[in-house]
């Protein structure tokens, strides 16, 4: 395979890893582990696998983190009524 069509599959790894992180953090405020969507770039690029295996367990962690803080508090019992009625 010619380096050009390597070079044009890395950039456009690259690309998207990019264009996913930035997604995630306009969605959740926060990319993945806190990375800059060019680190992301990075990671994609290099190592399409590795890269987006780390993305998707970075977005994972961010949106059960984004779903705990925006959580409403859970209801707790009054010891003497019992169970809240929701």
């Amino acid at each position: 395979m010619p380096l050009y069509v390597r070079l044009a599959i890395i950039a456009v790894f690259a690309l998207a890893g990019y264009q996913r992180a930035g997604w995630f953090e306009r969605r959740y405020g926060r990319t993945p582990w806190g990375w800059h969507p060019a680190i992301w770039a990075i990671a994609t690029g290099i190592s399409l696998f590795l890269g987006c295996l780390l993305l998707a367990i970075g977005e994972r962690a961010g949106r059960r983190r984004a779903a705990r803080l925006l959580a409403p508090p859970t209801a707790t019992p009054h010891p003497r009524f019992g169970s809240p009625q929701l």
